[in-house]
């Protein structure tokens, strides 16, 4: 029963995340918003129930592979979908996976952990 909760039920934390991170699309200037989360289950979560806000995503599961065929997923094409694609209205990210190096501030200015 308990893995398969998700299929019965949103958890609190993450409906209220989902709310805020729909509020701040819908603004008349949309805004962008990074979710951090230590919980890749929590990211996965957040990625199918705000699927319509095309989100970004990483975290461990994601390789980082900047020479990677077309196509494939990876770390720096996420984080450059997130800058750059103005349909990706999320980023969501485990801060163990997503280094200091990275920079978003001219992109985002709303920030949640869940």
């Amino acid at each position: 029963m308990i893995e398969t909760y998700a299929e019965h039920e949103v958890p609190a934390k993450i409906a209220e995340a989902c709310k805020i991170v729909f509020r701040n699309a819908q603004e008349t200037l949309p805004r962008k918003t990074l979710v951090w989360s230590n919980f890749p289950g929590n990211l996965l979560a957040l990625e199918q129930q705000l699927s319509a806000l095309n989100p970004a995503i990483v975290y461990g599961g994601i390789p980082s592979a900047e020479e990677a065929e077309p196509g494939v997923r990876t770390r720096e094409r996420e984080i450059s979908r997130f800058r750059e694609d103005p349909d990706c209205k999320v980023l969501l990210a485990n801060p163990a996976a997503m280094a200091e190096g990275v920079s978003l501030h001219h992109v985002c200015h709303d920030v949640g952990l869940y």
